[in-house]
């Protein structure tokens, strides 16, 4: 007669040895891909929708009046690297603006800010 002890050791050392523990790797990693790149999705939008609210303009727009001050005017982005509970988002690319960055207080991701607070990644 087996003891469940034996049972339960005997199950897991089949399961460790079988296919789906690999599987079950496989399908963790692609799903954490595709997480991030959820996140990433959803933090570039947001922080260019804040910088939208912020100047007034979405990128590209004209004055009728001339050019826009420097202080309204885009210039391109940065890239960030952030922690997320998902993993590392190497390469978040963060709109910048030609003058008037460092003062400007961002909301979503502050600056010199690395890692996520839990409930803004998992709301994201």
């Amino acid at each position: 007669m087996t003891a469940i002890a034996d049972v339960e050791a005997n199950t897991a050392r089949i399961w460790r040895s079988s296919f789906q523990t690999e599987l079950t790797t496989s399908l963790e990693a692609t799903l954490r891909e595709q997480a991030l790149a959820g996140v990433r999705t959803a933090l570039e939008t947001a922080l260019s929708e804040e910088l939208d609210a912020a100047v007034g303009f979405a990128p590209y727009a004209r004055l009728e009046g001339g050019p826009k001050p420097a202080e309204q005017q885009r210039s391109g982005y940065f890239r960030r690297e952030v922690l997320t509970l998902d993993g590392r988002l190497a390469d978040l690319r963060v709109p910048k603006l030609r003058r008037g960055n460092r003062q400007r207080p961002w909301r979503i991701l502050t600056r010199y800010q690395s890692t996520l607070p839990g409930v803004l990644d998992r709301a994201l």
